[in-house]
């Protein structure tokens, strides 16, 4: 694949996922209602405004996507392939809005299963993905400005999950119902954070040596 090929599917990833995290911020403004110390951002999609969270989630699908296509024999399949099944996620995450994080559980709806689906392969895979994208590209003139930083940046989705994981294993255990007093919406948005961090640094050094 050529450089200029590379180049410009590193640039629509770093512009989907800036996208994403526009619109995710907006958000927070347009619905303060949801009080983010316990709401998940997929509540977003819910009601009001609930269109721009579903476009959020495409872009970020499409950043996802437009990664592995900039990782095409770069990178090795097993990055490739879990690369794609986040995009399968987030895509899946888009279609499917959530119900409320308060619905009993027998409650929930088709699409809110669905979208917890989505979820699925989004949130524990990222960490794997970005282990085997590190790990294949390692030694690769494409992302020599990061080489030496190489493994910290693959570590941080794994640090974000264990952010996200840590609450929401403890409130579990404590069979607390969701509510208020149940604060996992910080630790969620901080994960997305170093989710999005990850796509960024991956993608900017793509775009800049290939560029160069």
């Amino acid at each position: 694949m050529s450089t200029i090929v590379i180049a410009s599917w590193a640039e629509i990833s770093l512009l989907a996922v800036a996208s994403f995290s526009a619109l995710l911020v907006l958000l927070h403004f347009l619905k303060p209602e949801l009080d983010p110390s316990w709401r998940m951002i997929s509540e977003y999609e819910i009601g009001r405004h609930g269109w721009m969270m579903r476009l959020a989630f495409l872009c970020w699908s499409a950043s996802f996507f437009a990664l592995t296509a900039a990782l095409f024999r770069k990178a090795s399949t097993a990055a490739e392939v879990l690369l794609a099944i986040v995009g399968v996620g987030a895509l899946i995450a888009a279609l499917f809005a959530p119900d409320p994080i308060t619905t009993p559980r027998a409650s929930l709806s088709r699409a809110s299963r669905l979208h917890s689906i989505g979820g699925m392969l989004v949130i524990p895979v990222l960490p794997l993905a970005a282990a085997a994208v590190g790990w294949s590209i390692s030694g690769n003139p494409l992302v020599a400005s990061i080489q030496h930083y190489l493994l910290w940046i693959s570590f941080l989705p794994w640090f974000g999950l264990a952010v996200q994981a840590i609450p929401v294993f403890r409130f579990g255990s404590t069979r607390l119902e969701p509510g208020p007093n149940m604060h996992i919406g910080w630790p969620n948005r901080f994960m997305v954070f170093t989710y999005v961090a990850w796509l960024m640094i991956i993608g900017c050094a793509l775009f800049v040596s290939a560029s160069a």
